[in-house]
């Protein structure tokens, strides 16, 4: 074979892996992506920086957390969940259940922000070292939420972000459904397991019970039910699922901490189970 024959024939294997790459990775060249992709590496670099070594408090958002706020705020980092935004500065009787620092944010892009306090039109987040979102774009904004002012339906998520110097990032979870036997992870178990990825020297669940009562102290309307989707599926977490594998990951984590009423919450569901 002449070394022409040879150079179309990889050139054929090459068009063959770009074109199943692109299905992938999409077009090559563009700018955008390439910006994004460096964006995010530089990202998690910081956020490595952040979180390892530190002591880190994960506060999520059961009623039954009570009189913790003093050893919240005793934390290198306080990390909070979704909407908390919504509520900040915590009032005086709130702070004294659940602390008054808040430093790092898990949310589901602009769907938990959209309802944050706004100062000179933007949402005040100049508090939030960061911000990690649990949807790959960050650009999660409804234009038909009659809440968000028009400048915001213009903006891309991360110019948002980046005018109140917020530093942001993905939390890639795709593997927690395998985790979870195909169960949909909550926001509270995205954390958890990316907090650990980072190495903190202790990580210490406050407020969790993962729906075993305690209620949504921002949600009083959240349920531990299946989830019903307009298509018909159920498309539900499972809190029993999230016992199981943090107690998978407590004996292998000896960062991990929990408070007295999680501790309590897993010695009741092996007691039920044990029936």
């Amino acid at each position: 074979m002449s070394y022409l024959e040879r150079s179309k024939n990889k050139r054929i294997d090459e068009d063959v892996y770009v074109s199943s790459a692109k299905s992938v990775w999409g077009d090559y060249g563009d700018d955008n992506n390439v910006l994004k992709d460096l964006g995010q590496k530089k990202a998690e670099m910081g956020f490595a920086d952040l979180i390892r070594g530190r002591r880190v408090a994960l506060v999520g958002p059961s009623e039954s957390l009570v009189g913790k706020g003093d050893e919240i705020d005793s934390y290198d980092l306080v990390v909070r969940l979704n909407n908390a935004t919504h509520f900040y500065p915590f009032e005086s009787n709130l702070s004294y259940d659940i602390g008054s620092r808040f430093d790092v944010l898990y949310c589901l892009g602009w769907r938990d922000l959209r309802n944050a306090n706004l100062s000179n039109n933007r949402p005040n987040l100049e508090y939030l070292k960061f911000l990690v979102s649990a949807e790959v774009e960050l650009s999660w904004i409804d234009n038909e939420d009659p809440f968000i002012e028009d400048w915001i339906r213009q903006k891309h998520f991360r110019d948002i972000l980046t005018e109140c110097g917020v530093q942001y990032r993905y939390a890639k979870h795709d593997f927690l459904y395998g985790w979870l036997n195909g169960y949909r992870p909550r926001m509270g178990f995205i954390a958890l397991a990316d907090l650990l990825m980072f190495e903190p020297a202790e990580l210490k669940l406050f407020g969790f019970t993962f729906y075993h009562g305690g209620g949504h102290r921002f949600k009083p309307y959240a349920t531990i039910e299946p989830q019903k989707h307009p298509s018909g599926y159920i498309d539900l977490h499972d809190g029993d699922e999230e016992i199981r594998v943090l107690k998978l990951l407590m004996r292998s984590e000896s960062t991990i901490k929990i408070d007295e009423i999680l501790s309590q919450v897993i010695e009741d569901v092996e007691n039920r189970d044990n029936i």
